[in-house]
């Protein structure tokens, strides 16, 4: 928990780290969000994230 807090604090504030890094500047936390809108944690588990990936088709071969 206080590592989130200080990340939160640290890098992903307003004018923090991430958002003066990157090219985008004042806009990259807006497209962030954006992108990440959409995420699905159930999505990216491993079981369903090698169901998705070659892994299970490889499996299927053997």
């Amino acid at each position: 928990m206080a590592n989130n807090a200080l990340a939160r604090e640290v890098l992903v504030n307003a004018d923090g780290v991430i958002e003066t890094t990157f090219y985008t500047g004042q806009y990259s936390m807006e497209m962030s969000s954006v992108i990440y809108r959409s995420w699905n944690f159930m999505e990216q588990s491993l079981p369903n994230d090698l169901k998705k990936s070659s892994a299970s088709k490889l499996q299927a071969m053997i």
